[in-house]
């Protein structure tokens, strides 16, 4: 067991502080991101989590795709997704575990490939875009959202990171994104991409990188 896994198995095996906090924050944001992918729902495409943690999004999303998967590191994550799969009578999901740097997933394979609040937690991004891409059909899109650099997420990090208070914050390693940034990351990858932030105030302030095939 990586660290990574572990930290995750950590989060989601407990209903403590942290992991109520980042269901509330995912939940909160699943309206926005559920009409950001709005436009690229079929009932003939197929749509990929990565690191979807407890699914909260791609089960909203499901009824609108041919078929879903969530891929996540954590196995109490994916025990979670499952079991909230059942109990919502959802059947054209699969869950599925793996590591975002090297997916156990053949080329071109979904129309649609999706992460939300992970690229930003690994020192190597570049890679982990690669694998999304990879995974993604022909004339399939790459939706990659990250916190802005000025976001709730962003003070919160710095409010938390006396000692005393990372138990309030689980990674050791966190990035902010702003639109330069991306352009510097992405500058080397042949891609057409376009990068935009989400509008609002800042507990809405994402950026979010699309990449079209």
């Amino acid at each position: 067991m990586n660290n990574y896994e572990k930290e995750w198995d950590n989060v989601w095996s407990k209903k403590t502080f942290l992991s109520r906090m980042v269901t509330y924050g995912r939940n909160f944001y699943d309206k926005f991101f559920f009409k950001l992918i709005l436009p690229f729902e079929s009932k003939e495409k197929k749509f990929l989590e990565i690191g979807c943690g407890t699914s909260s999004l791609l089960l909203k999303l499901a009824n609108n795709f041919k078929k879903c998967v969530g891929l996540d590191i954590s196995n109490e994550a994916l025990k979670i997704s499952s079991n909230n799969a059942e109990r919502l009578k959802i059947k054209n999901v699969n869950f599925i575990k793996g590591d975002c740097f090297n997916l156990p997933i053949k080329n071109n394979i979904f129309d649609v490939v999706w992460s939300q609040g992970l690229i930003e937690h690994f020192e190597n991004p570049l890679k982990i875009i690669e694998e999304h891409y990879r995974v993604c059909k022909k004339g399939g899109v790459v939706l990659i959202s990250t916190p802005a650099k000025y976001s709730y997420q962003s003070i919160w990090y710095l409010l938390t990171r006396p000692k005393f208070l990372r138990r309030f914050w689980p990674w050791t390693y966190q990035e902010f994104y702003t639109k330069r940034k991306y352009k510097k990351l992405i500058k080397s990858l042949n891609y057409n991409y376009k990068i935009f932030k989400l509008p609002g105030d800042l507990t809405k302030a994402f950026i979010i990188l699309k990449i079209e095939k």
